[in-house]
């Protein structure tokens, strides 16, 4: 009985654990029904992946939208432990297992072995991005460095559709799937409830 989506999104994103098959659900829905995305103030990385997976995304004019791309922090204790005088031994099976225990030395190899694995976990993030929005992978891959723009420059750039207030957005998809009826008594109610609703909508959510 569900005919639209409305993704009300306001994040800076997070890990990616999770996140590929949230956007697969949310591009998943288009084939059921209507699927906006609505960023207030802020939809970056893992938080713009998800909302790229809907059909029409819309912003705030304040809002930054963007920091597509993907990181890992490994950190290199071991001239602190050294200082200490601890000297930290990883017995392990493999020479990656046990990569950035505190306290032991960072190698070139592994740092290797992390930048490959964020590049895989980057390209699903950007083909992601490049179906969801219907754009050429080569020009996901200009906007891909990690910036965030402005909703006007994302506009512009095709990385949302409109910068328009919460309420135009949510009145605009509930627009799209009420039939239009004249003289419709049910219908006109509903409308003035609708109206009623957006404020309290728009502080809870």
């Amino acid at each position: 009985k569900i005919k639209a989506l409305f993704l009300h999104v306001d994040s800076p994103g997070g890990m990616t654990a999770g996140t590929p098959e949230l956007a697969a659900e949310v591009l998943g829905w288009r084939s059921k029904g209507r699927v906006m995305a609505y960023i207030e103030d802020l939809g970056a990385s893992a938080a713009y992946w998800v909302a790229s997976q809907a059909e029409e995304v819309r912003a705030n004019p304040a809002a930054q939208v963007g920091s597509i791309g993907t990181y890992a922090v490994i950190r290199d204790y071991s001239g602190k432990a050294a200082a200490e005088g601890v000297k930290v031994h990883v017995i392990s099976s493999g020479r990656y297992k046990g990569t950035g225990e505190w306290g032991t030395p960072v190698t070139e190899d592994q740092l290797q072995e992390v930048r490959r694995l964020v590049a895989g976990t980057n390209e699903f993030f950007v083909s992601d991005v490049s179906s969801g929005r219907s754009k050429d992978r080569s020009e996901v891959d200009v906007w891909a460095d990690g910036q965030l723009w402005l909703a006007a420059d994302a506009k512009e750039k095709g990385m949302i559709d409109e910068v328009s207030s919460f309420e135009d957005a949510l009145r605009s998809l509930v627009a799209r799937v009420t039939p239009k009826r004249k003289g419709n008594p049910i219908l006109s109610a509903r409308t003035k409830l609708l109206e009623s609703w957006l404020p309290r909508m728009e502080k809870k959510i």
